[in-house]
């Protein structure tokens, strides 16, 4: 009866300290910022459905990659980091470029009115 009780004490802490974590990193720029953050969905989420359910308004929608960016709360990046449809979260920094890229455009989403 005795040996028991250390086991189940295990067996239940083991989790608690075992578990992943599961949150997406944030990946950070060295330099400066414009400020808001470039979220990439898994392949097969639907960005307008992600968008409509988690009440997250984006200021580009992208059209290379399945995703978004915006200017988000603390708490709102949170939510997007514990969330398993969301790939990637990076930092979007301010670069001077010489070429444009091909292929590479964003769409700016109209705000309602």
């Amino acid at each position: 009866m005795y040996l028991y009780t250390p086991v189940i004490a295990v067996a239940f802490l083991l989790p608690v300290f075992a578990a992943p974590s599961s949150l997406v990193p944030v990946e950070k720029v060295d330099g400066e910022t414009s400020g808001r953050h470039i979220v990439r969905l898994r392949s097969g989420i639907d960005r307008s459905s992600f968008v409509l359910a988690t009440n997250i308004v984006p200021t580009h929608n992208w059209t290379v990659i399945n995703g978004f960016a915006g200017k988000f709360t603390k708490d709102q990046i949170n939510m997007l980091r514990e969330n398993s449809d969301v790939e990637s979260i990076a930092e979007d920094g301010v670069a001077q470029a010489s070429q444009v890229a091909n292929g590479i455009r964003s769409e700016p989403v109209s705000s309602p009115a």
